[in-house]
Parts: C-alpha cells; sequence; structure tokens
C-alpha cells in the first residue's frame, strides 16, 4: 500500500498538469471564499443599501462613485452634497471608481457592485501571479507558491498586512547593548496586538484588534510554508536560497 501511494505521489509530483490543476483549485476556493460574504456587515433587517455598512475606505470610494454615477449618498456621510456626475475624490487615481460607478449603473447601488471588481480584478491578479513567475522562468510549482501566497494573504490590501508582518516590531534588540543583543527577545507586531488587545475595555475593538493579530500570524505560517516549499525544487539543480 505504501509503495502503491509513494507512486502515486511521484506521478503528481512529476506531472505538468498537476500544478495547473491545483491553481484552478486554489483559484476557485479564493473566489469563493471572497464571494461567500461579499454583502456583509449588514445592519437587520439587511434590505437596502443603506443597511449595508461600508467598510474602511470604502466610505470614501463607494461615495465617490455613486456620486460618478448620478446617486446622493446618505445625508451625513462623505461627499452627500458633491455636485453629481463629478469626482469628489479626485485627488486619487479614477480607475477603481469608474469601475464602481459603471457597476452601480448595472448591478444597482449595493454591495454586489461596489465590490466585484476587486473580487473580479483580485482573483486575475492570483493568476496573473502564476503567469508572472512562469515568464520570468521559474518552473510551475515555484509559480504555483507564488499564486498560493497571493491568495491566502487576501490578494491587494494584504501589501501592508504583510510589510507589517516582515518589518513591524513593538520591541527590538538593540545593537548597542552590547553581547546581551544575541540573547535579547523580539516582540513583533502580532505578539503586540494579542498582549495589548487584554487591556482594552471595548469589546467589539478588543475583539477586531485580536482579528487583526491573528491574520497576522496566519499570513506569516502561510508565508514561511510556501518559502519552504517554493525552495524544495530548487535543491535538485544545487540552488540554495
Amino acid at each position: 500500500m505504501c509503495t502503491v501511494a509513494s507512486a502515486m505521489v511521484r506521478r503528481l509530483r512529476t506531472s505538468r498538469s498537476t500544478p495547473l490543476l491545483l491553481l484552478a483549485v486554489v483559484s476557485v476556493l479564493s473566489f469563493g471564499a471572497r464571494a461567500a460574504l461579499l454583502g456583509q456587515p449588514c445592519q437587520s433587517p439587511c434590505t437596502q443599501a443603506s443597511q449595508h455598512t461600508l467598510v474602511f475606505d470604502e466610505a470614501y470610494y463607494v461615495n465617490a462613485a455613486r456620486v460618478i454615477a448620478g446617486i446622493h449618498p446618505p445625508a451625513g456621510s462623505h461627499y452627500a452634497t458633491s455636485p453629481l456626475g463629478t469626482d469628489p475624490n479626485a485627488e486619487h487615481p479614477q480607475l477603481a471608481k469608474l469601475i464602481m460607478a459603471g457597476a452601480i449603473e448595472l448591478f444597482g447601488d449595493g454591495p454586489f457592485a461596489w465590490r466585484i471588481g476587486s473580487l473580479f480584478f483580485g482573483s486575475i491578479a492570483i493568476l496573473g501571479m502564476f503567469a508572472l513567475v512562469r515568464s520570468a522562468g521559474g518552473g510551475r510549482w515555484p509559480a504555483l507558491a507564488a499564486a498560493t501566497v497571493l491568495a491566502t494573504a487576501r490578494a491587494l490590501g494584504e501589501a501592508v498586512m504583510l510589510a507589517m508582518v516582515s518589518g513591524g516590531s513593538a520591541f527590538a534588540a538593540n545593537p548597542l547593548d552590547g553581547l546581551t543583543f544575541l540573547y535579547e527577545p523580539v516582540q513583533p507586531l502580532a505578539a503586540t496586538i494579542f498582549k495589548e488587545s487584554e487591556g482594552l475595555t471595548i469589546g467589539p475593538l478588543a475583539h477586531t484588534i485580536y482579528a487583526m493579530g491573528a491574520v497576522l500570524l496566519v499570513s506569516a505560517t502561510m508565508l514561511s510554508l510556501a518559502g519552504w516549499a517554493a525552495k524544495q525544487p530548487l535543491k535538485r539543480y544545487g540552488i540554495r536560497a
């Protein structure tokens, strides 16, 4: 039985189609995970666009797209009094807002129209990463690893998150401390978030901060595993990375 299983594993690893099949699986799972909660968060009974909560910078870009599409944002929100048909957020590039405005005109003012562009282009980016690695001379397995990292990192907004994982730290060892520098502990950003969130008295805020730390830790783990997997095929050619 073990011999048969080993033979199957070797066949899958050497097959040229296996990375492509796995790429399709990663792409479908990534698309499904993003599409599943496309309309969240939403206030009950969740029957109108105004009951859907805009997340972070959506408060600016969705309302700007509404104005471009000729719809007044809700009273009291950003750009509620801006002239229709103009871009009240013109200090930022227009392409994403134009895509959003076009979706609003096609599908109506709702979360599907607000986020379908990000869903589509974020999913395409996974395939683009695979193609980029291949065009740079990388093999199919390293290209799959790179695409998987992008998919599990939740696409574009994670560039900031990954920078925080790799570079941010609340306490770092100080070389000026002499030999003790080699033994000083490092408290990275994710660990600091977990530690400090316990002292927050506002429940929802503490839970949100804790979730951010969890995402950082999971993403760092996935990056480490993907990096290790990407380096394995290179060892056959004597390349140590």
